[in-house]
């Protein structure tokens, strides 16, 4: 089966709008690169040095054209051409879906306030070269859908999975969406709120560096294993300086997953890495709790009753999700999620550093380890519950997830 044609249709600057740090038109270059896909910027002929500024951004990883240099050779032996608006923010599961699901013609519509807009369609290539000779004359999104014709069929869009950047208004919009499952839910005390002030802008300036998620990642389990040690002090000061340290860990698993989402330069290898990390960091963690009372039988009962929660939770959320998503990931499938209510109590692991942070400002980590003692099981457990609920209720839960490179 022949790689798809991606055409990524250039109409104004806003094309180089960054959503997470990253430039849209760059952003589509990724996501073609992730499904799969050949993809062509192509830009106004009267628009040469915004080409001349968008090749230099996007390097090697895709040809960068004027409108005037595209012809039939462009799309050689393609049956179907997907074009896509530069300024636009799609999710990385919405371009997937159209383009497998999708027969051609096919528009990908979005309906708000009154106003319709066609950020994406299947087109034959026999229109290509009309459409892209009007680029820069009307909004992208307008000529592509006048390209798909009125016998195209209609695929509507979620408003979470998409976002036109035309100020920065609607780019923090695109960010809102895109960092969603990093963000976390607004309720409550909002921790969500934290991430966006500290994090947000960290994978801002990071997603625009050679550092990969990879790398984050790795910082995240020495940060966190160096915590577990400051936590072994038996002091008031240890362990308010060891929980700090462990929440700044979770600061850096944020980002990794942040510029993962960002770049979509994510792998197999580093979800492993990121998941075992997490798996070493909160035994260590609870080892270290227990070293500073080794003399009480009960801590040491607790902490042991924590690992155990903690390693049935792992091995059941390996056993159940992630083996076969890797499996099909390592295999170039965009696996989803089986169930969506795993994303967030996944990505939301917070909640055990702030606590940790909490119970040594009252030096009473004791108090931590007999609520981790409980959440440990509780946790496997009640995520059995929602999956067995979500399959035999699936419309409940909503689309699958994605992970980190949605």
């Amino acid at each position: 089966m022949p790689s798809p044609t991606v055409i990524i249709l250039v109409s104004g600057r806003s094309a180089l709008a960054r959503v997470g740090g990253v430039p849209s038109v760059a952003r589509h270059v990724a996501a073609t690169e992730r499904l799969g896909g050949r993809a062509l910027v192509v830009y106004p002929e009267q628009m040469r040095a915004l080409g001349a500024e968008i090749a230099g951004r996007i390097g090697s990883r895709a040809p960068c054209v004027a409108a005037d240099q595209v012809g039939e050779e462009t799309t050689a032996g393609a049956e179907t051409v997907l074009v896509i608006a530069a300024d636009w923010y799609l999710s990385l599961r919405c371009v997937s879906d159209f383009m497998k699901n999708a027969q051609t013609p096919a528009v990908a519509r979005v309906s708000e306030h009154g106003m319709v807009s066609v950020p994406m369609a299947k087109i034959e290539p026999s229109v290509l070269k009309q459409l892209v000779g009007q680029l820069g004359t009307r909004p992208a999104g307008m000529l592509i859908e006048k390209a798909a014709g009125r016998a195209a069929a209609v695929f509507g869009l979620d408003a979470r999975d998409q976002n036109r950047l035309s100020d920065n208004f609607s780019t923090e919009n695109a960010e809102d969406k895109m960092f969603g499952p990093l963000l976390g839910p607004s309720r409550g005390l909002d921790l969500g709120r934290i991430k966006r002030v500290v994090v947000v802008p960290v994978v801002r300036l990071l997603a625009r560096s050679f550092i990969r998620p990879a790398h984050l990642s790795t910082v995240k389990i020495a940060v966190g294993l160096l915590a577990a040690w400051m936590l072994t002090g038996n002091s008031y000061g240890s362990g308010v300086a060891g929980a700090c340290v462990l929440l700044a860990a979770r600061m850096l698993d944020g980002a990794a997953f942040g510029v993962a989402r960002a770049t979509l330069r994510d792998t197999v290898g580093r979800e492993k890495l990121d998941f075992v990390g997490d798996v070493a960091i909160l035994v260590a963690a609870v080892c270290a709790l227990a070293a500073r009372d080794s003399s009480d039988v009960a801590t040491g009962s607790l902490a042991l009753i924590t690992i155990v929660g903690v390693l049935i939770g792992a091995g059941v959320i390996y056993s159940q999700v992630l083996r076969d998503v890797w499996l099909a990931r390592s295999r170039g499938e965009l696996a989803p999620m089986p169930s969506a209510s795993f994303t967030p109590r996944l990505a939301h692991r917070d909640g055990s550093a702030y606590g940790l942070l909490v119970a040594a400002l009252l030096g009473r980590l004791d108090l931590f380890l007999w609520a981790a003692a409980l959440a440990s099981h509780l946790f496997y457990v009640s995520w059995l519950v929602s999956r067995y609920r979500s399959t035999t209720h699936p419309a409940a839960y909503g689309p699958p997830q994605y992970g980190s490179g949605v």
